[in-house]
């Protein structure tokens, strides 16, 4: 497999405004504002942008069906996905005019930031950066894997019986 060129992830969560449904806020964002977004992000340099919704139905099987250790979910409603080659074009991007007159304005229809006069001290929106590090994309490995771990996967699934440990 060829070295792969290194992609910033910037994943950021969010709650919706206390006073809409999820369904009024899931959309707007894809029907209204995620239009909105699509020519600055590809003007700025966006190689993704996924809006993940993740409703309270669906954040409640994360905490019913995962194992203990991993199952402390996010209380967000929703969370922006970026993939980009510069962060500093991505940082940039947010000065743009378009972001400020546009885009900006329209979070406030939909995002919690306050905006609503609720007092209640909450975290409403945390952001993470990273590197991607692709194992699969479009259903293929994009990573290396030896033979031995192709041929110890194919053992168990053919003898259907999990690995006996030394």
């Amino acid at each position: 497999m060829s070295q792969q060129k290194t992609i910033y992830r910037i994943t950021t969560f969010f709650r919706k405004r206390p006073d809409l449904t999820e369904q009024q806020f899931y959309d707007h964002w894809g029907n209204v504002h995620g239009p909105l977004v699509i020519p600055w992000a590809l003007k700025h340099g966006v190689l993704e942008y996924t809006q993940y919704q993740t409703p309270a139905e669906l954040r409640s099987l994360v905490t019913a069906g995962m194992d203990p250790a991993f199952a402390a979910g996010l209380d967000f409603h929703a969370a922006a996905d970026w993939h980009v080659e510069s962060w500093e074009r991505y940082l940039a991007a947010y000065n743009d005019p378009y972001y400020r007159q546009v885009i900006e304005p329209d979070e406030d229809n939909f995002v919690d930031k306050g905006q609503t006069g609720d007092k209640v001290e909450v975290v409403r929106a945390v952001t993470t950066l990273g590197y991607c590090r692709y194992m699969i994309r479009d259903g293929k490995p994009s990573a290396d894997v030896s033979e031995e771990i192709w041929d110890r996967f194919s053992r168990m699934q053919e003898s259907n019986q999990p690995e006996k440990k030394d």
